[in-house]
């Protein structure tokens, strides 16, 4: 099982904030963002192997088959991860976490839905317009 803190890289993201901290108040954000990915990184461990994780380990896998050679999943993190400290502000591990898989499920139901839009108009299933 893969483990959390290689599926949502908050440790990586706190190092790569550091390298890049800007000044005035951006730098105060950037801080912000640092201290928050760093307590959230080390939250991450204790919730492996939880129904959160197995819940977004679903979630990969189905983007995975979805989006083919595109990481729609990694995408959906990094644009998550990116915005604390700045527009999100998740005061647990648990939060984040909950966050993340609920913009996967968006996205998935929205996906969904313009597939069996569009595979109504071929007279197809969108099971099946989606497997062709």
């Amino acid at each position: 099982m893969t483990q959390l803190e290689f599926l949502i890289p908050c440790a990586s993201f706190a190092e790569w904030r550091s390298r890049r901290r800007g000044v005035g108040l951006e730098a105060r954000n950037d801080i912000r963002a640092i201290v928050t990915l760093e307590s959230l990184s080390a939250q991450l461990s204790a919730l492996n192997g939880s129904p959160l994780h197995e819940r977004l380990l679903r979630l990969r896998e189905a983007e995975d088959d979805r989006s083919g050679e595109r990481d729609r999943f990694s995408e959906i993190v990094a644009e998550e991860l990116c915005a604390i400290g700045f527009t999100s502000f998740p005061a647990t591990g648990k939060e984040l976490l909950e966050k993340i898989a609920g913009h996967l499920e968006t996205e998935s139901r929205q996906w969904e839905a313009q597939t069996e839009t569009s595979s109504k108009g071929m007279g197809m299933s969108a099971s099946v317009a989606w497997r062709h």
